[in-house]
């Protein structure tokens, strides 16, 4: 567990069981940033990577065994964060 400002963070470690989870989120990450690069070059400069950032979302919330009542708890205190635009070009 991480202190940040006063509040416990929990950090998975990397076991033999979640490695393939992990593995998984890598190459995803990967993938999103390989088009958003690749779409800033282009002439359409926002690449569509929802589908795998909903996979990443997914694979997180299983790999902290997240019950469905505390997945609608994270996705409903995301929905009231402002919108960024990280790796976007504008």
């Amino acid at each position: 567990m991480t202190k940040r400002r006063g509040k416990s963070i929990c950090i998975k470690k990397i076991t033999p069981t979640n490695e393939p989870q992990v593995k998984r989120i890598e190459e995803l990450v990967d993938k999103i940033l390989a088009a958003n690069a690749s779409a800033s070059s282009a002439s359409n400069p926002q690449a569509d990577t929802s589908k795998w950032e909903r996979e990443i979302d997914n694979l997180v919330y299983s790999l902290y065994g997240l019950n469905e009542e505390e997945i609608k708890i994270i996705v409903g205190a995301n929905d009231n964060l402002p919108q960024t635009t990280m790796n976007k070009n504008e």
